[in-house]
């Protein structure tokens, strides 16, 4: 392995080894593309210069680029060394700590940030490398309108600038495709099907592109709205799973969005958090803009086999539904099937299907059915209509799932507001009122009788009279009926001789013990429980997968319960910019 922590002796005498930290810097690019830079546990410095503990070669990249140290809460981290631009997973920062699979982006050199194995070796690259791109410099005039201003992120296909409409004076980005793919007849077409698919769509959820042409120095490029905000991926890399509510409407948003393109003739085939943008709104919630059409296909159109053809993989696996994993040709349900895996993820914060390599989870996909919706995330309760909801649009067969984006959209509102009337459900509603009809009438009977305790047989043996089938009985003009008491939830009771003493432990500590719905305390805890009688509990901390547990009480019985906490394990991507 070529280790790139170099070691210089001066004037003969040999400098004493650097030790090395858990942390190491893969170089995805340029001539050193392979080479893995082990970070000394002291820090150091990174850059051109001779001077630097870790040296490296590429275009933009500065003498001493970055300074390598210990932060203030003793982990190790960065910050930057010049004036030069530094993108974080493709976003520009000044410093922070490192984080394993985060990109950092010196010019034209890109390392990924990763946490040594238990070996200690350096680790293989995971990849190939990228060739370098080409970056444009500022200044630089595109069809005489578009005057480049700065990088901002680069893309699977094309890096993206910030620039400047020269007569308008209107801030756009530009995405220019990569150099490498220029000579791809290809690839040139699926970048223009890009454009072409956007622009078609007119939707308030879809990014906007408004050109489309090439440089005089050949390179193609097109023009979409300039939007500040963060990535899905960058939204729940943060702060996890989301509430059901935001989740339920950034789902039904998306859906919106896409049945949109749908209704054009457009699927776009790579649905994930990383193409979902959040832009922050002055009043209201974020709006949600669905971006990157790159492997979008127009349905209407003849395409060249060659290019996206059955047989050919493209997209993201722990997105893709089960016939884009085969390579077979796809519709709008595999849009509903990504959308469906995507706001799986977004409840229950990790992906519902995981692998060591994306051929496993491609297996997954083809071969696993769908993982049920946990009841409880991290946020608390999730609906059981959600999650029969995600278990169909998961379905393997295509038949099997939602026709379409509207029947997604209609099913999510049904959950936001499930007391609300929907169309098809009239006879539903005409017997459920028939039968509070009849509940109203035997609450009177039985309230005027109740002063004759003789007339009145035992409740447990009395018979509400029968009713014709088609008979709606009127309800009184003014019912008063007071709400029925919950009922105490079984098998738990005050401490006596006809109880026994359970003792539940969790690890971590502190997590919500819940009978029924019904909160009884934290871990740990000590519940008197009648004796043999089973019932089933609840554990749940924020963070934590929810654990349950049928309990047979018995004297001196203690459960001791390991909370599983919510990863978010995630395949490399290549891409650092929503576009």
């Amino acid at each position: 392995m070529n280790s790139a922590l170099q070691h210089r002796p001066e004037d003969g005498a040999s400098e004493p080894r650097l030790l090395p930290s858990d942390w190491e810097l893969r170089i995805g690019s340029g001539s050193a593309a392979g080479r893995v830079l082990v970070v000394p546990a002291g820090g150091g410095s990174l850059g051109t210069d001779s001077s630097c503990v870790l040296t490296v070669t590429g275009e933009g990249v500065a003498g001493v680029h970055l300074r390598l140290l210990r932060r203030p809460d003793g982990e190790l981290g960065w910050e930057a060394a010049s004036s030069t631009a530094v993108l974080l997973d493709g976003r520009p920062a000044r410093g922070g700590p490192f984080v394993d699979g985060s990109r950092l982006q010196l010019g034209a050199l890109v390392v990924t940030v990763v946490r040594r194995p238990a070996t200690g070796f350096p680790s293989l690259p995971s990849a190939p490398p990228e060739p370098p791109d080409r970056l444009l410099p500022a200044g630089t005039v595109l069809g005489e309108r578009y005057c480049i201003e700065e990088m901002i992120g680069q893309g699977g296909m094309g890096t993206v600038y910030r620039a400047q409409h020269l007569t308008l004076g209107k801030t756009f980005a530009v995405k220019v495709l990569k150099a490498m793919h220029t000579a791809r007849p290809d690839f040139v077409a699926r970048f223009q099907r890009e454009a072409v698919a956007a622009s078609q769509i007119h939707h308030p959820g879809i990014v906007d592109v408004f050109d489309f042409g090439q440089s005089a120095e050949g390179s193609f490029y097109c023009v979409m709205e300039h939007l500040a905000g963060d990535t899905l991926a960058e939204r729940l890399a943060r702060h996890g799973a989301l509430p059901v509510g935001e989740a339920i409407h950034l789902g039904r948003d998306m859906a919106r969005a896409l049945s949109a393109a749908h209704s054009q003739g457009i699927f776009h085939r790579d649905i994930k958090p990383e193409n979902v943008l959040l832009v922050p709104q002055a009043a209201g919630p974020d709006a949600v803009k669905l971006v990157d059409f790159g492997i979008a296909r127009l349905a209407e159109t003849a395409r060249d086999g060659r290019e996206t053809g059955e047989g050919m993989i493209l997209g993201t696996p722990q997105y893709m539904s089960p016939e884009q994993a085969s390579g077979l040709s796809q519709d709008a349900r595999a849009d509903v099937y990504s959308l469906g895996v995507l706001l799986w993820e977004v409840l229950a914060g990790v992906p519902p299907f995981r692998g060591a390599s994306a051929t496993h989870v491609l297996a997954a996909h083809l071969l696993e059915p769908a993982p049920r919706l946990p009841r409880s995330g991290p946020h608390g309760a999730i609906p059981r209509r959600l999650g029969r909801l995600l278990a169909q649009m998961m379905a393997k067969r295509p038949e099997d799932r939602p026709d379409g984006m509207d029947e997604v959209v209609a099913e999510l509102d049904a959950v936001l507001a499930p007391a609300a009337p929907r169309a098809g459900w009239a006879v539903g509603a005409l017997a459920l009122l028939a039968v509070a009809s009849a509940a109203g009438a035997l609450s009177l009977w039985v309230a005027r009788h109740h002063q004759r305790p003789a007339a009145v047989p035992p409740v447990a043996k009395a018979a509400p009279p029968s009713l014709p089938a088609a008979t709606l009985m009127p309800m009184p003009p003014v019912l008063a009926v007071a709400p029925s008491p919950t009922p105490p939830a079984p098998a738990l009771r005050p401490a006596s001789s006809a109880s026994v003493s359970v003792q539940f432990q969790s690890e971590p500590s502190g997590a919500a013990v819940v009978l029924q719905g019904r909160p009884l305390g934290v871990t740990p805890l000590r519940l008197p429980l009648a004796p043999g009688v089973p019932v089933r509990l609840e554990l749940s901390l924020p963070g934590y997968f929810t654990e349950a547990r049928v309990v047979r009480p018995r004297s001196g019985l203690s459960i001791d319960v390991h909370l599983a906490s919510v990863p978010r394990p995630r395949l490399p991507d290549l891409k650092d910019s929503p576009y």
